[in-house]
C-alpha cells in the first residue's frame, strides 16, 4: 500500500495519476484545495477489500477486511497549519476509538511530540500544536510507534541558522492493532525531490498457531 500526502492534485490529475497505474491497484483520493493538500492511497487488491470512508479534506479512514485482523482502521493524514483546524481534526479523529478495532495512523501530522522532534528555531513555535496533539495521543491511547534512521522527516531547505528541521511525518497505533502484529519496523528513507522523507512501515502478523517456547530455570 502506497499513501501519498499534500500531492497538491486537483480532482482531474488525481484521477489521471492513478489511472496510469496497473489493473492490479486500486485507489482513493481527496483532491487538493488549490495548491493546499490533497491526499491519494493505492493499494493492491490481493490484500484484500478495502473501503474508504471520509468526511474531511485532512484525513481519509479506510477499513480493511482481511484474514487477520478480520476488520482494521488505516487513516492517512495531511492536517492542517493552523491549531484552529488542527483541534478540529483531533477531535474528528477521536470518534475512531469508540470502535475498539486495530487503528493505525500515518502521515505529516503537522505537529510534533516532544522537544526531541525538532533542531533549529525555538520550540515555541510548536509548542502550542504539542500540547494538542499530545492530548490527542493520550486520550486515544495511541502509541508513537517510533523509526529507524534519521530523527527528522521534513527539512525547510534553508541556509545556515534559518535551518529547521522537524519529526512531523509518523506512525501511531492504538494496542488493538499492535496485538495483532508479532513485530514491525518503520525507516524514515533519504528524502530526493521533497522536503519530506518517504517513511516505511513493515509489519508481521501474528501467528496464533505459533507454538511457544517453554523455558524451565532451576534456581
Amino acid at each position: 500500500m502506497v499513501c501519498l500526502v499534500e500531492t497538491r492534485a486537483d480532482k482531474s490529475r488525481a484521477t489521471r495519476f492513478c489511472e496510469k497505474m496497473s489493473k492490479f491497484w486500486e485507489w482513493a483520493a481527496i483532491p487538493a484545495q488549490g495548491m493546499s493538500g490533497g491526499i491519494i492511497i493505492l493499494w493492491k487488491q490481493r490484500i484484500g477489500m478495502v473501503t474508504p470512508i471520509t468526511n474531511s479534506r485532512f484525513y481519509l479512514h479506510l477499513i480493511l477486511s482481511t484474514e487477520k485482523p478480520k476488520h482494521w482502521v488505516l487513516t492517512v493524514i495531511y492536517n492542517a497549519q493552523s491549531l484552529i483546524l488542527q483541534n478540529r481534526v483531533w477531535n474528528d479523529l477521536s470518534y475512531m476509538s469508540s470502535l475498539n478495532l486495530p487503528w493505525v495512523l500515518v502521515g505529516d501530522f503537522n505537529a510534533i511530540l516532544t522537544t526531541e522532534d525538532h533542531r533549529g528555531g525555538s520550540f515555541d513555535h510548536y509548542s502550542a500544536k504539542s500540547k494538542s496533539f499530545n492530548n490527542f495521543v493520550s486520550n486515544n491511547q495511541l502509541l508513537d510507534l517510533g523509526y529507524h534512521g534519521s530523527p527528522f522527516t521534513w527539512s525547510n531547505n534553508q541556509n545556515g541558522l534559518a535551518r529547521r528541521w522537524a519529526r512531523l511525518d509518523k506512525f501511531l497505533a492504538n494496542t488493538v492493532w499492535l496485538g495483532n502484529f508479532d513485530n514491525y519496523v518503520i525507516k524514515h528513507l533519504t528524502r530526493t525531490a521533497s522536503d519530506h522523507s518517504p517513511i516505511l512501515l513493515k509489519a508481521k502478523l501474528y501467528d496464533h498457531h505459533k507454538k511457544k517456547l517453554f523455558k524451565f530455570e532451576n534456581y
